[in-house]
């Protein structure tokens, strides 16, 4: 898990979202063959996938921008989880 941490970036302006909720929204997201957009709008919907990602409460906002999941699979690249993209 060192090498995917590495792969977050600086601590330099505005605070990472947890890398649980990232690979988690990535995986549900390449396991269910859904968009963005469709992946987070279940997340708000599903305790379930709440849980998977890490959320320790049910929670009904989204909890990320559809658009950031692009920039963490363009970082993390595809050599390191191939075919999430």
């Amino acid at each position: 898990m060192s090498d995917l941490a590495s792969k977050r970036g600086s601590h330099i302006g505005s605070p990472r979202h947890p890398i649980r909720l990232m690979v988690g929204l990535q995986l549900l997201k390449h396991s269910s063959n859904l968009s963005d957009e469709e992946v987070v709008a279940i997340w708000v919907e599903s305790p379930y996938w709440q849980h998977f990602c890490g959320a320790q409460y049910f929670c009904h906002n989204f909890p990320i921008e559809p658009s950031l999941m692009t920039g963490f699979r363009k970082r993390l690249g595809e050599s390191f989880i191939p075919g999430l993209t």
